[in-house]
Formats: C-alpha cells, sequence, structure tokens
C-alpha cells in the first residue's frame, strides 16, 4: 500500500536521475575535445512496481533509478582502425625512409651518374691527346670524383642506417612502455568492474593506449569476463590480464621477426616494419654500390695493367686493389698523388692512346657482373628502383589512409560528442528536472495540506 510521500518519493527519483544525466552531458561537453574520449550516457530503468489493491489487482510505478551509465563504442570498428592504423604507418613509415634514401644519390646534378660521365668523358679526351699532362690530371680528377660520391653515398647510407637501428630501438621502448600502462589499466579496470562499476574513461585510456599501440606494430585484443584486455602482437603476449611481458629487442630485419630466444614471432605491421623494410632497402643499395664499385675496379685495372709508357714500365692499378666494395674505394694511391702514372696506351710509342680508347669504351660495354647491362644502366636502374619503390609506398599509404579515415568517421559518429547534440540533451534534461521539481512541489503543497486537515 502507497504511503503519503509516495509520490515524493517518485519525484525525488526523477530530480537524482535528472540530474545524474546532466552531469554526464557536461562530462561529454567538458571532454568534446579530449582525444580518445567516448561520449557517455545516462540509461534510466524504472524501480520495480508496487503491487495495489483496490478492486483488484494493480502494478503502481514506484519511480526512476540510474541503471548504467555507458559509453558509446564499437568494438568491431576498434578492430578495423587497429588493423588499418597499423597498414598506414608501415607505408608511411616506409615511404618516409625511401625518400630520405634517396636524397643521398643527389641526383641528378651532384650525384654518381654526373661523376661517371665525366670520368668517361676525360679518358675520351686523353684518348685524343695521350701527351697532354693536363688530359691526365683531369682524368685523375674526375675519377677521385667519382669515387668519392661512391664512398660519400655509401657512408650516408651507413649513417641513415644507424639512424633508422635507433628508432627501432625507441619503437621497442614506446611499444613496452604503453604494454605496462595497459597493464596498469587493466587492473584499475577489473577492480572497478568487480565491484560493480563502469570505468568508462579508464576504458577510454586503455583503448586510447591500444590504438596508439597499433601505430607501432600489429596489435590483435582479446577482451575477458572481468573486464581486462589481453594484447598480442604477432602472437606474442604483451599483456594478459594485469601481467605485462617486455617485447622482445633481438630483432633480424632481413626476416622482418624478432625473437625472444626460444621462440620467433614476424612483424606484420605498423612502425616497426616499415622501419624493418627501410634497413632491408638501405642494404639493398648498399650492395648496389658495392657492386658497382667492385665492378669498376675490376674492369679499369685489367685495362690498366696491359698499359706501357716510353720506358717499357707497366701500368698498374687504376682503382685501389681488392674486392672491398663501395666503402674504401678510391684511386690507387700511385695514381692519385702522380697523374702521369696513368697510362694512355699499350706500346710506349708517342700519341698512342689506345688504352685510354678503351677505357672509354667501359661505357658502354654490357658486363656480366652488372647483369648484361652497363655501368651507367645499373646505376640507373637502381636509383630508378627506389623512385619506383617510394611512388608504390605513396600509393599504398594513400589507399590505407583513406580506409582509415572512413573507419574514423565512422567511429567518430558513435563515439564522437556533438556539441549540438549534448545542448539539445542539455537542455530536455534541464526541462525534465523542472518538470519533476514542478511535481516535486505540488505533492510536497498536496501534503502539507492534509497534514493541515488532519491537524484541526
Amino acid at each position: 500500500m502507497p504511503g503519503t510521500f509516495h509520490g515524493i518519493n517518485i519525484a525525488s527519483s526523477a530530480l537524482r536521475a535528472f540530474q545524474r544525466a546532466m552531469e554526464t552531458t557536461g562530462h561529454n561537453l567538458a571532454n568534446v575535445n579530449t582525444r580518445g574520449y567516448s561520449r557517455q550516457r545516462v540509461d534510466n530503468v524504472a524501480f520495480e512496481p508496487m503491487a495495489l489493491w483496490s478492486g483488484r489487482m494493480f502494478s503502481l510505478g514506484t519511480g526512476v533509478q540510474i541503471e548504467s551509465i555507458t559509453r558509446a563504442r564499437e568494438m568491431f570498428l576498434e578492430n578495423r582502425f587497429q588493423g588499418a592504423s597499423g597498414d598506414v604507418n608501415r607505408y608511411n613509415t616506409y615511404a618516409q625512409g625511401l625518400q630520405q634514401l634517396e636524397s643521398v644519390y643527389r641526383e641528378p646534378d651532384a650525384g654518381i651518374s654526373s661523376a661517371m660521365n665525366q670520368m668517361f668523358d676525360a679518358f675520351s679526351g686523353l684518348a685524343s691527346n695521350p701527351n697532354d699532362p693536363t688530359a691526365r690530371t683531369t682524368v685523375r680528377n674526375s675519377a677521385s670524383l667519382f669515387a668519392q660520391r661512391v664512398r660519400t653515398a655509401y657512408s650516408d647510407m651507413t649513417e641513415m642506417h644507424d639512424q633508422v637501428t635507433l628508432g627501432i630501438t625507441e619503437t621497442f621502448r614506446q611499444i613496452n612502455q604503453m604494454g605496462e600502462q595497459i597493464a596498469t589499466l587493466n587492473e584499475q579496470i577489473r577492480a572497478a568492474t568487480v565491484g560493480g562499476g563502469s570505468p568508462n574513461d579508464l576504458l577510454d585510456q586503455r583503448d586510447l593506449l591500444i590504438r596508439d599501440l597499433s601505430q607501432l606494430s600489429n596489435v590483435r585484443t582479446s577482451t575477458q569476463p572481468d573486464g581486462t584486455t589481453n594484447v598480442f602482437i604477432s602472437n606474442f603476449p604483451l599483456v594478459t590480464s594485469d601481467h605485462f611481458r617486455s617485447f622482445p629487442t633481438t630483432y633480424d630485419a632481413a626476416t622482418m621477426t624478432v625473437a625472444d630466444g626460444s621462440t620467433t614471432y614476424p612483424v606484420r605491421g605498423g612502425v616497426l616494419m616499415g622501419q624493418m623494410q627501410t634497413l632491408n632497402r638501405i642494404a639493398k643499395s648498399q650492395a648496389e654500390l658495392d657492386t658497382l664499385a667492385n665492378t669498376m675496379r675490376s674492369q679499369f685495372n685489367v685495362l690498366h695493367h696491359t698499359g706501357m709508357d716510353a720506358a717499357g714500365n707497366a701500368g698498374g692499378d687504376f682503382f685501389n686493389d681488392g674486392q672491398t666494395g663501395a666503402i674504401n674505394f678510391d684511386l690507387d694511391a700511385a695514381i692519385s698523388s702522380d697523374p702521369s702514372k696513368i697510362f694512355a696506351g699499350t706500346t710506349g710509342y708517342d700519341g698512342d692512346g689506345g688504352l685510354a680508347l678503351a677505357m672509354s669504351q667501359l661505357r658502354a660495354q654490357k658486363l656480366t657482373d652488372l647483369g648484361d647491362r652497363t655501368f651507367s644502366d645499373f646505376y640507373s636502374a637502381s636509383v630508378s628502383g627506389l623512385a619506383n619503390d617510394i611512388g608504390q609506398a605513396k600509393a599504398q599509404t594513400e589507399t590505407f589512409g583513406s580506409i582509415l579515415d572512413q573507419i574514423s568517421a565512422q567511429a567518430d559518429s558513435i563515439s564522437g560528442v556533438s556539441i549540438d547534440e549534448e545542448m539539445a540533451d542539455l537542455m530536455r534534461y534541464q526541462r525534465s528536472y523542472q518538470a519533476a521539481a514542478r511535481v516535486l512541489t505540488i505533492l510536497d503543497q498536496t501534503t502539507e495540506d492534509i497534514i493541515n486537515m488532519m491537524a484541526r
């Protein structure tokens, strides 16, 4: 049987519910620009009705209570976002690395190609004027410039390799830092969930960390009944419940894997994969420079050994000996210090420029060591191949970027805070609160009248 104050209790429950709704709306508005914040809403439910007998049985309402305060979040979109984010950051990191690598070549004006052409032109000039000391000096200077540019490009690639390696170390640090933070949040979320709460803001913080983590590598998650989320990177259990396991820092860029000593885990996305791809591309470019330098050594030195001067002395090495690649590629020390050691002919007679002509003709010779290509074609293929890789990486970045934008727009339409909608809700809750307050005032006045009547 309802008491005298039953109506007051109903109005009071409405005031409390609408007040919490206005506070939640205010919380949404306060976080309209908070990164990773999900819009929250109050879900109300009617109190269990009261049985009332009045000639027959009725159910009398007893007011309203807050069932939950939930956040608007679509986890399917979150999973799609994680995958797309990993792809975008992978290709974007790779594209940026390739562009930096391309700048190392300094083409077309200050690169290897122009120096190579100058060297071959200098040999042609010596073939036309074999007795001209200036022509020999020109050959020495142009060949020295060519070798210097090859060494510089290789050295710059090595420096870039070291920078990318440091970047990978930093990526590992960030992964482990985020993993620790997710484990801590899991512990807090579980404690709140077990107590019957809904820690929406903590859930947002955890989801934001997982989003950021998905930019660094390929992430997979699974949510547990206690509210915690397990996080895996390539099947490596980074976070299980509130336990964090340090991500392996031993890696093989060639196979794009990390290893913890007993198990190898493939890296399939994110900044980490882009960095490893960049290391592989740097190694490929350095290997191509090594091939160019070593083939130059062998071809020029073999020819120069056939030379003879007027005194009957045989020619020596033109470039420094040994198949040591581009790292120390240079002229032979004797030629570098004395251009007269450059031989132009093979007979020792004045006016014999046959050797210089043969060396100039190496420009057009296709060589097996270069894949049946000339020196120029081999080097051009290396540079153009890099340009093609840049174009493909940029195209993939744009493609996955468009997908990520679509997913973000869909997620924002669900989770994002709209000022217009929140203001409309705020006005609705305010009017509802005012109506409940008016009901309470009327019921209070009615109760007061009843008490006064009974006191007479």
